[in-house]
């Protein structure tokens, strides 16, 4: 029976690449030419792993909703190349060198995941990408606890553009978050956003020094952990 998700619904799905490297093959079969072609163009196995697994369980979740074989799943490019199916659902896949999640809501959501490992450079990163506000902010944080503060702002924005599905044709400036423990949308530097209209929440995953957001363009209950 396939999983049915509500109007105000949103589900999470996480992934350790290490419990899949043994299913590559059985994974990576289910991927289309276009994704196979994409997939030998990796040089480095690291990469190809991530991105062939990444797909697999990408296909194998939206089978469990469309309720269709994970290999018959076609792929859609917006205009803004985020991708979508043929089916009344919306989702968003983020990994980071070890793990992979995968958003499920019926509004537009984003997810992101990332590392402390991943961003060494979190001032000089803040001061290109985030208001001047948050900057700031972050510069008044101890370097001990620079790379979580960070992180946890990084992920909001970042899960919040990739709601809104324009990537890198969006300014991450253009909305304002909170520094830790809150996860909250203070402010949209546009007239095209209202942050009434968003829900947004910390993902709890389990990975070592791993910090994880998903943001929904709608309103939607805290977001459920779920497994294959």
């Amino acid at each position: 029976m396939p999983n049915s998700i509500g109007h105000d619904d949103c589900h999470i799905w996480h992934f350790s690449f290490k419990d899949y490297e043994s299913e590559f093959e059985s994974l990576t079969s289910l991927l289309s030419p276009d994704e196979h072609e994409r997939l030998s163009k990796y040089q480095f196995d690291a990469d190809k792993l991530r991105f062939g697994l990444s797909r697999g369980l990408l296909r194998k979740v939206l089978s469990t909703y469309a309720d269709i074989s994970p290999e018959s799943i076609s792929f859609n490019l917006t205009d803004y190349k985020k991708p979508f199916i043929d089916f009344p659902l919306e989702f968003n896949v983020s990994h980071c060198k070890t793990d992979v999640v995968i958003g499920i809501a019926k509004h537009p959501i984003g997810v992101d995941i990332e590392t402390t490992q991943d961003q060494p450079q979190a001032l000089e990163v803040a001061k290109r990408f985030f208001s001047s506000t948050e900057y700031e902010h972050l510069k008044t944080v101890s370097e001990e606890t620079l790379p979580d503060e960070f992180l946890h702002m990084w992920t909001q924005k970042e899960a919040i553009v990739k709601a809104i599905g324009k990537g890198v044709f969006h300014d991450l400036k253009s909305v304002e978050v909170s520094p830790l423990p809150q996860t909250k949308i203070l402010s949209f530097h546009t007239a095209s956003e209202t942050v009434n209209l968003w829900s947004i929440y910390p993902v709890p995953v389990t990975t070592k020094k791993a910090h994880c957001c998903c943001a929904v363009k709608g309103t939607v209950k805290k977001p459920v952990m779920m497994a294959i």
